[in-house]
């Protein structure tokens, strides 16, 4: 009679340990959300990349308008002007408040001007440059900025998935511990155990319950952090779905995903362009300090009320500032010092890369192993937890034997879960680092 209320007493525990928990019938959760769909809600909604978008539109404007200067420009103006006339009579424009004054009159007249810049010494293409380089830079920043997106979307989206799942064992193991809180309670009462035996299943199960606790509060701040990263906020019955297959990746010799990096890190090309744009301004600098050619050509032409005759002419010249209070020296002194910032950023940038795609590869290399290594420790304490029953089921182990292979089964659990996860997201970090968007389901 024993034996069987024992073995009774484990099929049951083993069904609650090994199970899933469910919903109760009367919630409706709302529909889970992959990571493709986590990741158009952030394209639409993350600040951030919202930011950058703007900025490649303003630099985009920013060389529009250096680019004018190489088109005409045309302007319509109707100016107020005085004309002397000794044969009019003194006259005044009361309604006005104009006065005519002794032999003058007042008039208006209209003037199309269309005036083109044929050349000033190099400033307008130096300026062009700059702005493209400017464009070359915040185009490079925004894709940067996606991939940056995508990452954190991606690793925030992994750790959400980690947190339920560690919630999960944590909730199971204390239906486990309560249920065989009840059954040896049960026992006692029929004087198959001693009351005694139950203490330390009480112990086990306090500390369930706290480790419950903690890791339903992880997985809350989880689902808020992935939501930030979203560009979202908090929602109710926020949720999502578990990634379809696992990640992969194959790693290379560490020095050749440094390479492929240094050739596809968008942040790096976007330093270059600093660089080069602050180039130009060293240049733009230097032709204002020395003297300068400059041709400009304009066309008038009178519309109506005489206010001159038409107009066409070509001018050529020599600009030189003979002084400025030495406005263009320190123009070209900041302009150089800016070009030697630009030259050390990139050093500082390929230094980073390097440093980012090592330590991108050490974490890959120690999830791969660890992912391994919790498999194998997982397998071992199942294959022990169902030992430990079949020897408490034939009265060869007591209640402390099946709880400690029941906290190892857990604890295997756990780290299996913490490693899955963690090898997913350093597969998203060695994409990033070497210039990819970090994400499996990314664009």
């Amino acid at each position: 009679m024993q034996k069987m209320t024992r073995f009774v007493l484990v099929l049951t525990f083993s069904a609650l340990c090994l199970g899933t928990w469910a919903a109760p019938d009367n919630e409706s959760p709302p529909k889970p959300l992959s990571l493709a769909e986590c990741l158009e809600i952030a394209e639409r909604n993350q600040e951030d990349l919202l930011t950058a978008q703007n900025n490649l539109a303003i630099a985009g404007s920013r060389l529009s308008r250096a680019k004018g200067d190489y088109y005409p420009q045309v302007s319509l103006r109707n100016t107020a002007f005085v004309i002397d006339d000794k044969d009019a009579a003194p006259s005044a424009v009361v309604g006005s408040g104009l006065w005519g004054a002794m032999g003058s009159r007042s008039d208006t007249g209209t003037a199309l001007t269309v005036t083109q810049n044929f050349f000033d010494g190099g400033l307008r293409e130096t300026t062009v440059q700059g702005a493209r380089y400017g464009v070359d830079r915040n185009r490079a920043a925004l894709t940067r900025m996606w991939q940056t997106t995508v990452f954190g979307v991606t690793r925030a989206y992994y750790d959400l998935l980690r947190a339920e799942r560690l919630a999960e064992v944590s909730r199971e193991n204390v239906k486990y511990n309560e249920a065989l809180r009840e059954q040896i309670l049960a026992q006692a009462e029929a004087g198959e155990v001693a009351p005694v035996d139950v203490y330390p299943v009480e112990a086990q199960l306090a500390n369930a319950r706290v480790d419950l606790l903690t890791a339903e509060n992880t997985a809350r701040n989880s689902a808020l952090a992935l939501q930030a990263a979203m560009g979202v906020l908090p929602q109710t019955g926020f949720a999502i779905e578990d990634v379809d297959g696992e990640p992969s990746i194959t790693p290379l010799p560490p020095k050749e995903h440094v390479d492929l990096a240094l050739q596809a890190r968008a942040d790096l090309a976007a330093v270059r362009a600093d660089r080069s744009a602050a180039a130009a301004s060293v240049k733009s600098a230097r032709i204002s300090i020395y003297p300068r050619p400059v041709i400009t050509g304009t066309y008038q032409k009178d519309i109506s009320g005489g206010i001159t005759s038409d107009l066409t002419e070509i001018t050529g010249g020599v600009v030189f500032d003979l002084f400025d209070g030495g406005a263009n020296q320190a123009t070209l002194r900041e302009a150089k010092a800016s070009e030697d910032n630009a030259r050390l950023q990139i050093i500082q940038t390929e230094r980073s890369i390097r440093t980012q795609v090592e330590e991108a590869y050490i974490n890959l290399t120690n999830a791969q192993e660890r992912l391994k290594a919790s498999t194998v420790s997982l397998e071992a304490s199942t294959k022990n937890f169902e030992a430990q029953k079949e020897r408490y089921i034939n009265g060869l182990a007591n209640t402390l034997d099946l709880l400690n292979a029941e906290v190892q089964l857990v604890t295997a659990r756990s780290s299996e879960v913490r490693a899955r996860y963690d090898y997913y997201t350093a597969v998203a970090q060695l994409e990033y680092a070497v210039g990819g968007q970090g994400g499996t389901d990314g664009k």
